[in-house]
């Protein structure tokens, strides 16, 4: 096992590299400068030009490409163009909110997915085609427009909760639940459609196993055999799932965070967009690469622990 997390380590290096390189390949074609964003509309492009080689954007894309590279593998990210902040110290400050709208996503969609999808895969009949109709329905829903209907009612016609912003968890842990309930809950309907999917395809396929008829055949209880031996070996493809929509949830952030104003991650990368702030881009890609990297290794793992006859030798 030591030696699989050796491994996969190691390919990551070679992945971030290829990301960083079509990050900045792309970046490239963003118009506009930092300079012109700097100086305003109404500046000369004498000023302009005086910038760019202040900001060391008139070299050569070759020779930024390579001093890019040469930075990251010392582990230097670089600094904005704007503010002149280092951009891991920009991307941190942003990071706890997409990472607890990415977790607590997940974590109510896995429990509320897995639940539904187990107990439609064993009920069968009515609920399990309210499970079809009603997976169908959130599948097919744009987050964005469920997000604006959420803070008409629950924000502006109720006024249960707050319609943006957010708070820090440690500064008042009430205030930071009532603010993130109404994004996590717009994030988790199309991922509790997609686990309990997934969920209750793979326990059907369990169920026609032949170790499930012998657990009948012993006298086993049919709730043990559900929780305990076919949920659990149904597990791979949720759990894959569940990776899937944690990265889902990453890339999907810059349109919730507008919807409720959330400064985070996605919210800095269009924001960064806007002003052709290259070392923050190419710093939210980077570092959103690798914790997708991470999270798949950690799924992966996650599967081992669960299914012990995929695990490497």
């Amino acid at each position: 096992m030591l030696r699989y997390l050796g491994t996969r380590v190691l390919e990551m290096i070679p992945v971030i590299l290829g990301v960083a390189s079509v990050s900045f390949l792309l970046i490239q074609f963003i118009p506009g400068s930092a300079a012109e964003a700097i100086l305003g509309q109404r500046a000369t492009p004498e000023a302009v030009a005086a910038l760019n080689a202040q900001l060391g954007l008139d070299r050569p894309a070759v020779v930024q490409y390579l001093d890019s590279m040469g930075a990251l593998l010392r582990g230097d990210l670089g600094s904005s163009l704007i503010s002149g902040a280092p951009v891991i110290e920009l991307v941190w400050n942003r990071l706890p909110v997409t990472f607890s709208l990415a977790v607590l996503t997940t974590v109510v969609s896995a429990v509320i997915g897995i639940a539904v999808g187990a107990v439609a895969a064993t009920r069968g009949g009515v609920v399990d085609k309210v499970l079809i109709v009603g997976s169908g329905v959130g599948l097919a829903i744009p987050n964005f427009w469920l997000g604006i209907v959420a803070v008409l009612v629950f924000a502006i016609w109720l006024r249960w909760l707050p319609a943006t912003g957010y708070v820090e968890l440690w500064a008042d842990p009430l205030a930071w639940a009532t603010h993130i309930v109404l994004p996590v809950a717009v994030l988790a309907v199309l991922q509790i459609a997609a686990i309990a999917r997934q969920t209750r395809s793979a326990m059907l396929i369990e169920f026609r196993r032949d170790y499930v008829r012998a657990l009948r055949a012993a006298g086993i209880g049919h709730s043990r055999i559900v929780w305990r031996h076919a949920l659990r070996n149904a597990s791979g493809p949720v759990v894959t799932t569940m990776g899937l929509q944690f990265v889902g949830v990453l890339g999907g952030s810059v349109i919730i965070e507008q919807v409720f104003a959330l400064r985070g991650i996605g919210s800095l990368m269009v924001e960064s967009a806007n002003v052709s702030d290259i070392p923050v881009l190419q710093g939210v890609v980077i570092l959103t690469a690798v914790i997708v990297l991470v999270v798949n290794l950690a799924v992966d793992l996650l599967s081992f622990a669960l299914n012990p006859k995929v695990r490497p030798s």
